[in-house]
């Protein structure tokens, strides 16, 4: 696994971001793809500290405003793939988090949301001195990853650090929240099997730690510096794991509280294969390709390094204060 050449970069070169006009004034922040179970909980957890909070979504602002029950809070419509829509924008905020990044190329191709988006909002972050940056990615994105949601999770971050140096990224684990309508990698496939007593696997002995959302959004409100809590990561990459690492299935048979039926691997990817192209899939091809390349842990992350520049900028849980949950 290789992280990005544009972290030394970041190291080198001078970025010297706007602060607030005033002294003790709240920030306002824009967060992209807020209507994610992520989103939300970081929303409500930045809500009291900030004077607003646009939230940017391609097609359900109306919904999320219908729904939205914080008065400082509002949904704009915002296809990021378009430089003149992101732009003004970021420009009327202090603070801006991206966390667009589906994981199922249907739609929205990846290129649009994850290189052209991350690119557009990350120039007009530079463009308009916006104070902070945050760009939410996922471990283990690495170029030319079997998992093309995973290569493209990495494109994204060049395209934030060669336009915003000092822009924080995000690195989680797969998350789960226990929401019914969760958004989450983990939540999804345990939704999906509802009506089943067993969820359906391929096997794969790779190693991940699942993290709870609620974990993930303190770090990202603490990095912001918009929360009673702040920790200076700018320039830095946050890799997020859970307190317990262990195979996928097991992950999702104690989260869901069922058995894992598994599949022949052979057997397993045609039907994935199939299930890529069909409308709301949860779990494709594509995904268990994450799996294939080995560890999803921090520990991985950490041994495929060799650059000690790079290891500098990495930060985990312990090192802004948190303690991540056990499963």
């Amino acid at each position: 696994m290789n992280l990005s050449t544009n972290m030394l970069r970041a190291v080198r070169r001078p970025f010297v971001a706007r602060m607030y006009s005033t002294s003790g004034e709240k920030a306002s922040v824009l967060i992209f793809g807020g209507n994610t179970t992520l989103g939300r909980s970081v929303t409500a957890k930045l809500a009291p500290h900030a004077s607003r909070i646009t939230i940017g979504c391609l097609s359900t602002a109306d919904e999320y405003n219908s729904k939205n029950r914080h008065q400082n809070v509002s949904a704009a419509f915002v296809d990021i793939s378009d430089q003149r829509q992101v732009e003004p924008l970021v420009a009327e905020h202090d603070v801006v988090i991206n966390m667009v990044g589906p994981s199922i190329e249907l739609e929205y191709p990846f290129v649009k949301t994850h290189v052209e988006g991350s690119r557009n909002i990350a120039h007009s972050a530079r463009k308009n001195n916006t104070k902070q940056l945050i760009h939410v990615s996922a471990l283990g994105s690495a170029p030319d990853h079997p998992c093309d949601w995973l290569d493209w999770k990495y494109r994204g971050e060049d395209m934030a650090y060669a336009s915003f140096p000092d822009a924080t990224i995000v690195k989680p684990s797969l998350m789960y929240s226990g929401e019914k309508d969760s958004t989450t990698f983990v939540d999804s496939i345990i939704n999906a099997h509802k009506f089943l007593p067993f969820i359906v696997l391929p096997y794969y002995k790779s190693l991940v730690a699942p993290v709870k959302v609620e974990d993930v959004a303190d770090a990202i409100v603490k990095v912001s510096n918009v929360g009673s809590e702040s920790f200076d990561a700018k320039g830095k990459t946050l890799l997020l794991e859970g307190a317990e690492s262990e195979s996928f299935g097991n992950a999702l048979k104690r989260l869901s509280g069922k058995p894992v039926l598994y599949l022949p691997q052979s057997y397993a990817q045609f039907i994935l294969a199939i299930n890529q192209f069909l409308p709301g899939a949860r779990l494709t091809r594509d995904h268990i390709g994450a799996f294939e390349a080995g560890d999803i842990t921090v520990e991985q992350v950490m041994s495929d390094i060799f650059d000690p520049r790079i290891k500098e900028n990495l930060l985990t849980f312990k090192d802004i204060g948190i303690n991540p949950r056990k499963l």
